[in-house]
């Protein structure tokens, strides 16, 4: 297993600080991450049966841009029509 060097431990760093203090941040052609709030709802212990109450958080959330999602999805049909003899 190969560790994360430390320009991208630097990069996470920041993206993780950003998101506490600002709520978004948008890399273009990637997507972006946003803080979601998630309300507290009505659970189940489902080992003893009991009720229980999950408390509400924020989490993060990330949407793929549409510029990832095109260049994959030209990724995928190209190797598809190479498997099959197409190109």
């Amino acid at each position: 297993m190969q560790l994360p060097s430390r320009s991208s431990w630097n990069c996470s760093k920041a993206m993780a600080d950003t998101l506490i203090s600002v709520d978004r941040i948008e890399i273009r052609g990637f997507g972006s991450f946003e803080n979601r709030d998630y309300g507290g709802r009505n659970g189940r212990n489902l080992k003893i049966g009991d009720d229980v109450v999950v408390a509400a958080k924020n989490r993060p959330f990330f949407k793929v841009g549409r510029d990832l999602i095109e260049r994959t999805l030209l990724c995928m049909i190209w190797q598809i029509r190479r498997k099959h003899g197409l190109l």
